[in-house]
């Protein structure tokens, strides 16, 4: 849409059940263009502006989908970002899904109309 780029920057395990996606958009909009609201771009519902509420994962091989996690207050996990995207400008935005079992290699990453993103592999996040 417009001139925004979204791409997979991770999608690792955190914990046993848990699994971290980072996404990052990315305004490929020439200088002076105007910038981009991401506020709902992931997600058109109020309460969940600027988060990636509406993104989840597709388990083909087994036919199960993955929403993004929430808390007590029903609040999606994840980074939450209403700042327009300037011209230039990569950000990165993150939330928490329940993990595939512990034998699934790779999932589809559904973002809303966006084409999906096909084996996308479930690494295992790694010690600072």
């Amino acid at each position: 849409e417009g001139h925004l780029t979204i791409g997979v920057v991770s999608l690792d395990r955190v914990a046993p059940d848990t699994v971290e996606l980072r996404l990052a958009v990315t305004n490929t909009g020439a200088a002076g263009s105007p910038a981009l609201d991401i506020g709902q771009r992931f997600s058109a519902d109020s309460p969940d502006a600027g988060t990636l509420a509406e993104v989840y994962l597709a388990d083909l091989a087994h036919g199960r989908k993955f929403f993004v996690l929430r808390d007590g207050a029903n609040a999606p996990i994840g980074s939450r970002d209403l700042t327009p995207l300037t011209p230039g400008e990569r950000r990165v935005l993150w939330a928490r899904y329940p993990a595939p079992g512990d034998g699934h290699a790779e999932v589809v990453v559904h973002v809303p109309h966006a084409e999906p993103m096909p084996n996308v592999p479930v690494g295992q996040k790694t010690a600072p």
